[in-house]
């Protein structure tokens, strides 16, 4: 998969969390009446989660990347 793609990806994935969380907080809001408060809070829990999800895919691509790395060093020295 090219690198971009993620990227595009991850920008999706923010718009979709946003609509919904939205969503979510308008709703509880009609339920529960609090100024905006649950829909503040309700968008806040969506960015942390989205964030987590970010950090965890990037630590899962660096490994990736790291073992590829050692792996081409290792055929590189069986070249030699």
């Amino acid at each position: 998969m090219k690198k971009y793609t993620v990227f595009i990806g991850l920008g999706l994935e923010l718009g979709w969390i946003t609509f919904v969380c939205i969503w979510l907080g308008q709703k509880i809001e009609q339920s529960y009446p609090a100024k905006g408060l649950y829909l503040v809070i309700v968008l806040f829990l969506g960015f942390i989660g989205w964030v987590v999800r970010i950090m965890m895919s990037l630590k899962k691509m660096t490994a990736k990347d790291a073992k590829n790395s050692e792996k081409n060093l290792a055929d590189t020295d069986l070249k030699m």
